[in-house]
Formats: structure tokens, C-alpha cells, sequence
């Protein structure tokens, strides 16, 4: 990333996680007063007018109503109080799918087993993604 000042232009360094890194996984710049990636910026920036601006956590361990799980950590979505869980807000929000286990040679059986839950979880999410209850408008609230 580049930044021009004055006719000069450098190498824009980025060395804080984004207030929403849990979801979008990107840093910011040191001089970012938001301290809001460019993705997070222009999804839920102040200029937005939602209700929050940074993803707050629900919970740890908890039943997502969306991919109908339970999940390690769930969050708030960004224009109500319904939660998600973070795959599913990654989806939603920044278009962002589970991505498919990768198989590898020499398989232990427990590796296996692993790999067979991963991917039946995996198939799973892809049915949810095509469900009409799965956009940015709350289904439960329809916020």
C-alpha cells in the first residue's frame, strides 16, 4: 500500500490489528484515528450510521441461529443485537466462505476422522450460504 504526501510517495507501513481484526483479519496503519481497516471503514464506518462500528463479542462457545452450530466465539451483528457466529459474519459482511479442508497423503485415522468432520461441516456451510435467510438483514429482527 502506497501513500503520496507533498509529490512523495512511500510505503505505507501497517502495524495495528483493525479494531475488527477478529473478523477481517487485516492491520492498519499507525496515523488511522479510527483504527478501522480500509474494508471496515467503508462496511461500518461512523459515516455509515450504524449502530457499533467495532464487532463486539457475544460469548465464547455458543449456538450460532444462522449455520445452527455451536461455535467457539459468536458476535453481535452490526445493526442489531442478534448474534452470529464468526464464520457466518465473515460471510454476511465481507463475503468471506469457509474454505474447504485440504486432504493430505498419509493420513493418521484420527487425522481422518478430523478431516471427515471438516469436511461435513464444510458441505454444510455451503448449503447455508445459499439460504435465503443468510444476508446483511437481520432475519430476526429484519434490521
Amino acid at each position: 500500500m502506497y501513500e503520496c504526501k507533498d509529490g512523495l510517495c512511500y510505503i505505507k507501513s501497517y502495524v495495528k490489528e483493525c479494531k475488527n481484526f477478529i473478523a477481517c483479519e487485516n492491520k492498519v496503519s499507525d496515523n488511522n484515528d479510527d483504527e478501522l481497516c480500509f474494508e471496515c471503514y467503508h462496511m461500518f464506518g461512523k459515516w455509515r450510521n450504524k449502530p457499533r462500528n467495532s464487532i463486539s463479542v457475544k460469548s465464547q462457545r455458543d449456538f450460532c441461529p444462522l449455520c445452527e452450530e455451536n461455535e467457539e466465539i459468536t458476535v453481535y451483528r452490526m445493526d442489531c443485537d442478534h448474534h452470529v457466529c464468526l464464520n457466518c459474519f465473515r460471510k454476511i459482511y465481507f463475503g468471506i466462505e469457509v474454505s474447504k479442508p485440504k486432504f493430505k497423503i498419509n493420513f493418521t485415522p484420527e487425522m481422518l476422522n478430523e478431516y471427515n468432520e471438516q469436511l461435513e461441516k464444510w458441505n454444510k456451510f455451503r448449503r447455508v450460504y445459499n439460504m435465503e435467510k443468510f444476508n446483511s438483514r437481520c432475519f430476526e429482527c429484519n434490521n
